[in-house]
This record gives structure tokens, C-alpha cells and sequence, in this order.
């Protein structure tokens, strides 16, 4: 059982439910994948659609309004494709080199 989901049955068990709330509501809390198991795929999920949209916005920049074949492709890249690709914006003359092709 992951800590956050032990923390919550503590609080609740320890009536804290209240205490909790005012407290997240005082002081931000980032909840990454080291501290929940259970949330890092949605996390690696969200950090990997913000990179397609600054790609996206970077590309649709250097060569104009992307081809829907080339945002399809955008979206089915892992993170670790996204990062390999980043790179190469800055001297593809085409979207062909920019992927690889």
C-alpha cells in the first residue's frame, strides 16, 4: 500500500479530515510520482501532453500551421521521442528531418 494511500486512512481514522484540508488550502503541495505509485502515470501523462503542446506550438511557429498527419504523429511519440525530437527543431529545414525521415 503506497504512503498516500496510508495517509488517508490515517487522517480519516484520526477524524483530520478538516485539519488536512485547511492545511492543503495554507501551504501548495506537488504530489509527484516519488511519493504516490498510484498517481505517477497520470502525472508522466500530463507532463507528456504539455511537452506535445509546446512542440506543437514550436513547430506550428517554424514551418506554420501543422499538417494533421504531423499532430498525429506529435501525439504518439513517447516522452523520451519527444525529447530526442526537441533538439532537432532548431536546424530541420522540413518536417521530414525534423522526424527522422
Amino acid at each position: 500500500m503506497s504512503a498516500f494511500k496510508k495517509l488517508i486512512i490515517l487522517v480519516g481514522l484520526r477524524k483530520l479530515k478538516d485539519t488536512i484540508l485547511t492545511e492543503v488550502e495554507r501551504m501548495p503541495i506537488i504530489v509527484g510520482s516519488t511519493m504516490d505509485p498510484d498517481m505517477g502515470p497520470g502525472i508522466r501523462l500530463w507532463r507528456q501532453e504539455g511537452e506535445v503542446n509546446i512542440l506543437r506550438r514550436h513547430i506550428g511557429k517554424r514551418f506554420g500551421d501543422l499538417p494533421t498527419c504531423v499532430d498525429e504523429r506529435l501525439t504518439g511519440l513517447s516522452s523520451a521521442e519527444l525529447e530526442k525530437l526537441s533538439p532537432r527543431l532548431f536546424d530541420a529545414s522540413s518536417f521530414d528531418e525534423l522526424f527522422g525521415l
